[in-house]
This record gives C-alpha cells, sequence and structure tokens, in this order.
C-alpha cells in the first residue's frame, strides 16, 4: 500500500495529532508558534470533514465534560485550555488561592509553571503554560499516597501474618492470607484511585475558573488602563 493510501483508525488519528502537538511545543524552533487547545469551531470543522454528524459530536462533548466514573487507571490526566493569556507573575497569587499552601517543588521557566499540589485526596503534578493568547492546566497524578496507604500495610501484615502461619506448619493458610492481602490491597487502591481521579477533576474545574477569573481581570485592568491614557491625552489635546 502507498504511503498516501495509509487510512488510520479514530483511535490513531487522537494519539498521532497529541504526539504532533507535543513534539512541537517541545521544539525549540517551532515551540513558541504552538497555540494549545482546539475551540468547538475548529472541532466541529474536523468533525464535518471525517463524516461525523454534529449531534453525536455534541453527546461526545457532553460526555467528555462530565466528571470521571470508573476510571481509576494510572495514566488518567485532566486538562483544561481557557481563552487569554494569563499573566505569569500570577502563577503563585492563583496556586496560594487554589491549594491553600499544599503544593511544592514548584519550579517556573518562562511562561510554564510546574508543581505538586494536593487535590484533596491525593497529590498531582500540575503544570500550566500560557502562551499564545491560551492558557492550558495539566494535572497528572501522583499516586504514592495511595499506595503507601493500602498495598504497603497489607503487604506487611500479610508478610508478619504469613511467617507465623509457616513456622507453625499452616502453608495453605499462609499463602490464603497472602491473596487476600492482595486483593484487599487491590480493592482499597482502586476505590482510594478513583476517589482521587474525581477530586482531581474538580481541582481542574476549580483551577479552571480561576484562571478564567484572572484572565478576565488582567483584560479589564488593560482595558481601564488604555482608556486612562486615551483620557489623558484627549484632556492634554484640550487644554493646550
Amino acid at each position: 500500500m502507498s504511503r498516501d493510501g495509509r487510512v488510520f483508525s479514530e483511535q490513531e488519528v487522537g494519539e498521532i495529532v497529541q504526539r504532533a502537538a507535543e513534539l512541537q511545543e517541545r521544539s525549540p524552533e517551532r515551540g513558541l508558534s504552538y497555540t494549545p487547545g482546539v475551540t468547538r469551531e475548529q472541532l466541529e470543522r474536523v468533525a464535518a470533514e471525517v463524516g461525523v454528524e454534529p449531534e453525536f459530536l455534541e453527546q461526545a462533548i457532553r460526555e467528555r465534560l462530565e466528571p470521571p466514573r470508573g476510571r481509576w487507571h494510572l495514566l488518567h490526566e485532566e486538562e483544561r485550555v481557557v481563552t487569554g493569556e494569563l499573566d505569569p507573575r500570577d502563577f503563585d497569587v492563583l496556586l496560594a488561592e487554589v491549594s491553600a499552601g499544599h503544593r511544592r517543588h514548584a519550579t517556573q521557566i518562562g511562561r510554564t509553571l510546574r508543581t505538586q499540589v494536593w487535590t484533596g485526596s491525593g497529590f498531582a503534578r500540575l503544570e500550566i503554560t500560557s502562551r499564545n493568547d491560551r492558557t492550558r492546566i495539566r494535572l497528572r497524578p501522583f499516586p504514592l499516597l495511595q499506595f503507601l496507604g493500602t498495598f504497603y500495610p497489607t503487604f506487611f501484615a500479610s508478610a508478619a501474618g504469613g511467617a507465623a502461619l509457616s513456622h507453625a506448619g499452616h502453608g495453605l493458610a499462609a499463602a490464603l492470607m497472602a491473596a487476600g492481602a492482595v486483593v484487599v490491597g487491590g480493592l482499597g487502591f482502586g476505590t482510594w484511585l478513583r476517589h482521587s481521579n474525581r477530586a482531581m477533576h474538580r481541582f481542574g474545574d476549580k483551577l479552571e475558573r480561576r484562571v478564567a477569573e484572572q484572565v478576565a481581570q488582567q483584560r479589564g485592568e488593560a482595558e481601564g488602563g488604555v482608556r486612562r491614557e486615551a483620557r489623558a491625552a484627549a484632556s492634554a489635546k484640550t487644554t493646550t
């Protein structure tokens, strides 16, 4: 099959476009020209191009905006894009209000901030990038606390109990205890992680609202400054 005749699946298309965007964003030459996010109009054009009818696109958008239910896998991420550039000088102000001091290891390089935040049920890695009239918020789970609170204690409990049972000659009981501990730890880990993902989703919504409010405030202050300068110029021209 020729190169131009290759047909990509919908999953491949999404992964390829996402990877291409990441490569461009990381490129020293092209990174600054990258604008994160896709507008609704752009999404509608893409969907129409591949033959997706508007009603199904609307349903897919509604489902995507709903809080995650039953999704607890480790690779789940939250991402938001807000129209407007958040001033990098306001990054710390934003985080102080939203995370209530539960953040650490903050580093800022240019117009990108990276840190760890407490979302209400666990820690997550937060990245905020402000560029080309867009502000992107990306949250990645960091489930160390969930692991230490579930698998870690059950492992030591099963190890201690299993050793005692084995020493007493109850090898089968020791094996059953170990298996039961793994099951209990897995159930606890999954339950906690599902709760953490929902908390991370709500935290992402809160960050999105605060960024939008801050951007609107910045825009209002800029417009107010322009009007004051215009009035001052008009007043100076009148007096002369």
